[in-house]
């Protein structure tokens, strides 16, 4: 393998615009990067033109709802969910599985078919001094 793992970050916000991002990190070694990097847009690429696999998709959706669980037991997601509802009037407590389920292959497609097109990209690679 290229890297012990990889990272993945996404958020999004409405306020004061529609603005999404996503970020991706790995380690590698640096003679490796250039694959690393090719393997990460070819899966925003595949993404965008066949939409997740249904059991990546259906992981990702198990994973939400148990972090979900795991959440409304701390008082900081409370503060961010009240937040959020005061901010942008998303309603966590009451939509959140619905929002969960409601998460599709086509969803994803979308959003990957958005990223690509809107080119607005930040490459930062960092590597050790020699």
């Amino acid at each position: 393998g290229a890297t012990y793992g990889v990272s993945v970050y996404g958020d999004a916000t409405n306020q004061p615009k529609n603005l999404f991002s996503l970020q991706i990190s790995f380690d590698t070694d640096p003679k490796l990067y250039q694959r690393m990097d090719s393997l990460c847009y070819d899966e925003i690429k595949t993404i965008a033109e066949k939409g997740p696999k249904s059991e990546d998709l259906n992981k990702v959706k198990l994973n939400l709802m148990k972090q979900y669980k795991e959440d409304i037991l701390e008082n900081g997601w409370w503060i961010g969910a009240i937040g959020s509802y005061y901010k942008d009037g998303i309603n966590q407590v009451t939509d959140y599985e619905k929002t969960v389920e409601a998460l599709s292959a086509e969803s994803f497609s979308a959003l990957a078919k958005e990223m690509l097109r809107n080119g607005n990209l930040i490459e930062v690679f960092l590597q050790p001094q020699p």
